[in-house]
């Protein structure tokens, strides 16, 4: 199987533009506030339409719907007028590439290999996923600037809201320009008490456009393990 990039965050080197991956994926244009669904999943109809549920019920109705297929997004390039040109693949299908990959690597027995070089793509303005289990958040300049504040509390993602929350230590703060993300406040205690509702998140990749950000993530304990799997690989 040919190298392609979908372990190592790397977007090809030459020309521009978004590649396909594998056989299956498929390209959608997509303006920038339809990349939101809820908890970041996405469906393709039997007439290869792109849906998304805008809450539980609605990804619920996806779910357990035989004429809609799961899919995940392996790629997103941004356009000038910033809106996204997006790679998606049946989740099933990407599953069977990723263990064929796993076993081609093992294959190699190359222990020099890094899992993650976490690279920035030198060209164009892309992002391409870094791991199996990250995904793709579309940030506004509030609730990114939001994010970076208050990062040094963690960043935290809400099964329950399907989005990502803001925690807080305490109600005193500027809330001017930020009323419409009041209900994503979150107390630290609250979330400490029901951590089985919270995921805590790391940052992988940034990519701005326009006001909006692409923010690759991935919940905290993976990354941990990729990372503590990279230090034994080194160490070598």
């Amino acid at each position: 199987m040919d190298e392609n990039g979908i372990i190592t965050g790397k977007i090809p080197g030459s020309g521009s533009g978004i590649h396909k991956t594998y056989e299956e994926s498929i390209i959608r244009y997509n303006q920038i506030d339809y990349l939101r669904a809820y908890n970041n999943q996405y469906f393709m109809s039997s007439e290869g339409r792109l849906c998304w549920g805008e809450d539980e019920e609605d990804y619920n109705y996806y779910l357990n719907n035989s004429e809609y297929t799961k899919v995940d997004i392996l790629s997103v390039e941004c356009t000038p007028n910033n809106e996204f040109v997006v790679e998606f693949i049946d989740s099933k299908a990407l599953r069977l590439h990723l263990i064929a990959e796993a076993v081609e690597r093992r294959n190699k027995v190359n222990v020099s290999e890094n899992v993650d070089t976490n690279t920035l793509p030198t060209v164009g303005v892309g992002m391409h996923k870094t791991y199996p289990e990250s995904t793709f958040l579309v940030l506004g300049e509030v609730e990114f600037s939001e994010l970076c504040r208050l990062s040094y509390l963690g960043i935290f993602f809400s099964k329950k809201l399907g989005k990502v929350v803001f925690p807080k230590i305490n109600d005193v703060y500027d809330s001017t320009g930020y009323s419409y993300i009041e209900n994503r406040r979150v107390y630290m205690s609250v979330i400490n008490e029901h951590l089985n509702d919270y995921i805590e998140l790391s940052i992988l990749n940034v990519v701005p456009n326009g006001d909006k950000y692409i923010v690759e993530v991935i919940n905290k304990d993976i990354f941990e393990s990729y990372s503590a799997g990279n230090e034994r690989k080194l160490s070598l």
